[in-house]
């Protein structure tokens, strides 16, 4: 998104329907110091690449257990694809 960044777009989003939860999702280490300082209970962060098996925890725990986000997932966690 050349003229939007993801934590602005996520924020606009989150301004009229406050339910929607968000997944951000970067390769770049770098977004991950601004999603943490715009990140709220109801959003949850992973860096690619991750496995299915880390996607799919980040949506459970995101989807079903608002209460606190899902911590980032990174490389060393032993992401195996390259998506």
């Amino acid at each position: 998104m050349p003229s939007l960044s993801g934590p602005t777009l996520a924020a606009r989003v989150q301004a009229s329907r406050p339910e929607i939860k968000i997944l951000f999702m970067s390769g770049y280490s770098g977004d991950l110091i601004q999603v943490d300082a715009v990140i709220t209970r109801m959003m949850a962060y992973i860096q690619k690449p991750f496995s299915l098996a880390d996607l799919v925890g980040r949506l459970d725990t995101l989807l079903d257990h608002t209460e606190a986000p899902a911590q980032p997932a990174t490389r060393a966690e032993g992401a195996t694809s390259g998506r």
